[in-house]
C-alpha cells in the first residue's frame, strides 16, 4: 500500500519488519526484495548495501533476484564513490541477471567507471604541462599604427643610465 502511495520510507520500514518476523523463507525473501527497492526509491543509500547482501545471501533468491540485489548495491556504492566495489557488483549483475535491463545499465556503468578511473590515473598534472608551442611574438601585444607614430621614446640601444651622466662642454 505504501509503495502505491509512494511513501517509500514507510514501505521500507514495513518491509524490514516483515523480514524480521517472517516465518516462511518466501515471505522473508519478499520482505528483503521490497526493502531493497524501497530503500533505493527513498534514497536511503547507506542502507542499500546491507539489504542487498541479505538478498544475495538468501538461498531462496533466484539468480535474477541476486543480480538485481547486486545492481542496487553497485549503484549505492557508485554514489558513495566506492568505484572498485561498485565495479565488482556491476560485474556480478551481468553474470547473474542475463540479458535484462539492469545488465545493460551495468555494462554502461562499468564503462563509465573505467573511464573515470582512466581520467583519475592518466590525466596530466598541471606540473606536467609543456610550454606553449606558440612563438613568443604571438603572445605580445602589437602596437597599432597610431601608437607607433606617437611613441617618442629613445631607441632601444640608447642606454639612458650611461648617457645621462655624460656632460658636454
Amino acid at each position: 500500500a505504501y509503495n502505491h502511495q509512494k511513501d517509500f520510507k514507510k514501505a521500507y520500514q514495513y518491509y524490514v519488519k516483515l523480514t524480521n518476523i517472517a516465518t516462511k523463507d518466501e515471505d522473508k525473501l519478499n520482505g528483503q526484495l521490497g526493502a531493497l527497492r524501497s530503500a533505493w526509491r527513498s534514497e536511503q543509500i547507506d542502507q542499500l548495501p546491507n539489504v542487498a547482501d541479505l538478498v544475495i545471501q538468501n538461498p531462496k533468491a533466484s539468480k535474477q533476484q541476486k543480480g538485481i540485489a547486486h545492481f542496487y548495491k553497485a549503484k549505492a556504492l557508485l554514489q558513495a564513490k566506492n568505484y572498485q566495489n561498485s565495479l565488482e557488483s556491476f560485474k556480478q549483475t551481468i553474470a547473474l541477471s542475463g540479458n535484462i535491463e539492469e545488465a545493460a545499465e551495468s555494462r554502461y556503468r562499468i564503462a563509465s567507471i573505467q573511464y573515470i578511473h582512466c581520467l583519475l590515473y592518466t590525466s596530466p598534472s598541471p606540473r606536467d604541462r609543456t610550454r606553449s608551442r606558440m612563438p613568443s611574438s604571438a603572445c605580445k601585444k602589437k602596437k597599432t599604427h597610431k601608437e607607433k607614430k606617437t611613441n617618442t621614446s629613445l631607441p632601444t640601444w640608447y642606454n639612458t643610465s650611461i648617457h645621462s651622466r655624460v656632460i658636454y662642454h
